[in-house]
């Protein structure tokens, strides 16, 4: 932390000169990444606020993806100050159709759980990143997902959770989230080119775009808040997660990802410096943002992910034993021709063999958001029917989703 501080402070130092310039569009080559803007406030100042590469300004909007939930966090808390709900009122209060895979976890369930992601509830992001998900299907859904870890002991991230705060939120309000974010965030803090996107994405957990201009006023706004209120005050401990925002090490962050952008914004309270990143690829952006972060608290920077290679073996079976139409009630249907392609959504995976029932694909939309995209494909024959087990957030959770052959 203190290594972090004396490196910025260095830094501030040395703003006119031309080094971080040359680093950032050094960084934008290497990792193709069209353009980036980047702001960095004090309390009562604005440091630096630019953009750089192709057609970037400070003005320049881009996706904040995960980054709205601290607005949403605090929209609701603004709702819980007035009086019109408190942290831990259950969710079935305001919502009467609420419901999870188990009764008595449905009744529960608090804003405090939801905004703190400690349903344990697995992600479930396939349902939302690879295909249109309304919003009016997101209390359908839930009922269909699974745990992934226990109820408050443990730490699972979930866009869901956040779109749920959303709905609770439009009911006591009578307002959609994007009207009251308007009327209470962004016009007092004239965040004029801040806007929920049209894009399929869950609206309250990733769905603002916004400027490096605008989010040095959202900055500012926190570490103001950091003095003069202190029930502002985001998280408590190392390694906490608490309304939109993760403590680590007295730095206070949250990463956005949607496809087409990746962000970051962050505070640091004891120093009252704040940062926010913003890039336009959702491939490249994530070490864009890391050779920044690196350049100006000395973060270590993240390694390009390297793609392994697919070396498929022969089949032990006929294709035609794995083609065919399977589902899963939330997912809907994933397709296999006799041609062992599968299709889902917009993707389409060939799938390659490894051993016996298993395979192997390259997932087009992982490719595109900059992760590993090999994963496997497993068929599991259980008397006499198979299901085909897709671990779409090995990255995230251990356990697959299964899908039961019609």
């Amino acid at each position: 932390m203190k290594n972090c501080v004396l490196v910025f402070v260095l830094f501030t130092n040395l703003l006119s000169a031309s080094s971080f310039d040359e680093q950032v569009l050094y960084a934008l080559k290497k990792y193709e990444v069209p353009g980036a803007a980047v702001a960095i406030v004090t309390c009562d100042s604005v440091e630096l606020c630019k953009g750089y590469g192709e057609d970037t300004t400070e003005y320049t909007q881009f996706g904040i993806g995960s980054c709205t939930k601290a607005f949403t966090a605090l929209l609701l808390e603004q709702l819980i100050d007035e009086g019109r709900a408190d942290w831990h009122d259950p969710v079935l209060k305001f919502l009467p159709n609420f419901r999870l895979y188990d009764a008595e976890l449905t009744k529960q369930v608090t804003l405090l759980d939801l905004i703190s992601h400690k349903t344990a509830i697995s992600r479930n992001d396939p349902l939302w990143v690879m295909q249109e998900c309304p919003r009016d299907r997101v209390l359908e859904l839930l009922p269909h997902f699974l745990p992934a870890g226990e109820y408050r002991k443990s730490y699972i991230y979930n866009n869901f959770m956040y779109e749920v705060v959303g709905l609770v939120i439009e009911a006591i309000t009578g307002n959609t989230v994007e009207e009251e974010m308007q009327a209470r965030i962004f016009n007092p803090l004239e965040m004029y080119a801040t806007e929920f996107t049209k894009s399929k994405v869950l609206p309250a957990a990733c769905g603002i775009t916004s400027s490096a201009h605008d989010m040095a006023k959202w900055l500012q706004l926190h570490l103001r808040s950091e003095v003069d209120n202190p029930r502002y005050q985001v998280a408590n401990s190392e390694g906490s997660y608490a309304r939109g925002w993760k403590n680590s090490g007295g730095i206070i962050s949250h990463g956005g990802l949607v496809e087409g952008y990746v962000a970051e914004v962050l505070f640091i309270p004891e120093q009252k410096i704040g940062i926010a990143i913003l890039t336009n690829s959702s491939k490249g952006g994530h070490y864009v943002i890391s050779a920044i972060l690196h350049a100006l608290l000395d973060i270590p920077e993240r390694d390009y992910p390297t793609e392994r290679p697919i070396v498929p073996s022969e089949l032990d079976h006929p294709a035609t034993d794995y083609s065919g139409s399977y589902y899963h009630p939330a997912y809907g249907t994933v397709l296999i021709n006799d041609q062992l392609e599968l299709m889902y959504a917009n993707e389409r995976v060939q799938l390659y063999p490894t051993k016996e029932d298993s395979f192997v694909g390259r997932v087009g939309v992982l490719m595109r958001f900059g992760m590993p995209s090999v994963i496997p494909f497993t068929f599991v024959r259980t008397h006499g029917s198979i299901e085909l087990h897709i671990p779409f957030e090995g990255f995230y959770d251990p356990a697959p989703v299964c899908f039961k052959r019609s």
